[in-house]
């Protein structure tokens, strides 16, 4: 007698495809582990072409390239009734490949150092947004008891002040970052593994979170190895040590609570705000679902505005004309592909084109956040569809924006594990050909880099997000 097959049972995967899996964590890994062995070459004060730069970029690009193929593995086995031994053994994996950064060299970053020096300014009991590097290294009012004492903190470090990026300015970073470098300073001043420690105690309470949101939002467990097995994500946050992971944790908990506790999802969205100021436009997407109710969708935008105002009040009560913050806001660009064409396009009209351009940007963003938040509904749930449009929000204002840094990417790794987009993930690779700049800058081809990787950086992965987009939409999907 032949039992006729359980239409309800869901396929085993092939050996083929166990092994594939296997043997690409194994591939991305191999290349960290490389790339953690060549850090020490990276010397400070040398040129780029004392480095073995091709070998690390190269590294990151086959990696990132292995983490594309994950992508479509992951489609294959989320259809298996889940093996617990594959997921908590491949985040094992995840966590100790960024505990093997710790004592590396940081290859080409430093803004590690503001973090140091702002978590040991905090924890001597002063305002980091007080004084700029410069301040305390020139020792320019030694009246002053709290320069005094800072300049002292930084002889006793072997004049760490003057380690720092742009050290006329003060400090950029926000409040509530000031507290996860505080944290540090507590387990050892100015020592950079006391701040991969806390990332990484962050780090896994990020997984935590996203593995609780996927099983909420009926997403299989597996695909938080997008993002914990990202090489950007790992080699930026753990030996470059970006800070763009604090923001992680809080967008998972405005996801977790929106369903049912929508003002405590304002209060997690507003606190990742307080991270990455950007962040704030996300609102209109995240509460779409509560538009039909008025006074919850008030309320919730109420305390989403008042978290944020008040997380950034200490640094906006300091600002002063050297702020980082204004600068940034105002001046800073780097690595951007948009941008420059429309500022020199706006500079055949107006003379200060690089404000009006910054401004008509802000304008884009809010009003396609405001579009998806009240135009683009999908009710009456709306699951994952809105973190999908939470994706595409934050690609637009990487390829708009003025800066193009290969740790923003995190930004848009948050997304991915609820909307896997293969255009979205190519971008997460791309970026790092970003490190090319170095070697080209140093034999004066910067227009080389301007003109031909950046566009290649960001244009592929728009390619392909484009056609993406044009066959759903063939097939009705929106």
């Amino acid at each position: 007698m032949v039992t006729a097959p359980n239409p309800l049972s869901k396929p085993t995967p092939s050996r083929k495809t166990i092994y594939g899996f296997w043997a690409i964590l194994t591939l991305i890994a191999a290349c960290l582990i490389f790339i953690r062995s060549i850090s020490s070459q990276f010397i400070l004060g040398t040129t780029t072409f004392d480095h073995p730069y091709i070998a690390f970029i190269g590294a990151l690009l086959i990696g990132g390239l292995a983490w594309l193929c994950l992508i479509s593995l992951i489609r294959s086995l989320a259809l298996w009734p889940l093996s617990k031994r594959l997921l908590w053994g491949s985040l094992f994996l995840s966590l100790g490949l960024r505990a093997m950064f710790f004592g590396s060299t940081s290859i080409y970053e430093n803004d590690w150092n503001r973090y140091l020096w702002d978590g040991a300014v905090l924890e001597k009991g002063h305002n980091p947004y007080r004084y700029s590097p410069a301040d305390v290294d020139l020792a320019l009012d030694l009246t002053d008891d709290n320069l005094q004492s800072l300049s002292k903190l930084s002889q006793s470090h072997d004049e760490f002040a003057n380690r720092i990026n742009y050290p006329e300015l003060t400090t950029i970073y926000t409040p509530l970052t000031q507290l996860i470098f505080v944290s540090a300073a507590k387990i050892e001043p100015l020592n950079l593994d006391a701040l991969r420690l806390v990332f990484l105690i962050i780090e896994a309470a990020t997984l935590f979170l996203m593995v609780k949101a996927l099983a909420l939002y009926e997403r299989s467990k597996l695909w938080v190895l997008i993002y914990a097995l990202n090489p950007i994500l790992i080699y930026a946050s753990f030996n470059a040590v970006h800070m763009d992971i604090l923001l992680a944790p809080f967008i998972l908990l405005s996801f977790i609570f929106i369903k049912q506790k929508p003002y405590w999802a304002a209060v997690a969205l507003g606190l990742a705000a307080g991270i990455k100021l950007w962040s704030l436009v996300l609102a209109p997407i995240l509460f779409r679902r509560w538009n039909a109710h008025p006074k919850t969708y008030l309320i919730s935008a109420f305390i989403v505005c008042a978290v944020f105002i008040l997380s950034l009040l200490p640094m906006l009560l300091s600002l002063q004309t050297n702020s980082g913050l204004i600068a940034y806001a105002g001046e800073w660009q780097k690595s951007a592909w948009l941008f420059p064409m429309i500022s020199d396009g706006l500079g055949l009209l107006f003379s200060d084109s690089s404000i009006i351009a910054r401004t008509l940007i802000a304008l884009i963003i809010t009003f396609t956040s405001l579009w998806f938040g009240f135009v683009k509904l999908k009710p009456p749930k709306d699951d994952v569809r809105f973190i999908g449009h939470m994706l595409g929000l934050t690609v637009l204002f990487l390829l708009l924006s003025p800066t193009g840094y290969p740790w923003y990417v995190i930004w848009v790794l948050i997304f991915l594990p609820f909307r896997p987009n293969y255009g979205a993930a190519l971008l997460c690779v791309t970026t790092s050909l970003y490190y090319l700049r170095y070697a080209l800058n140093e034999r004066s081809l910067t227009a080389v880099y301007d003109a031909q990787i950046i566009p290649l950086q960001y244009g592929l992965p728009l390619l392909i997000i484009l056609a993406g987009w044009f066959v759903r939409r063939r097939r009705g999907e929106y």
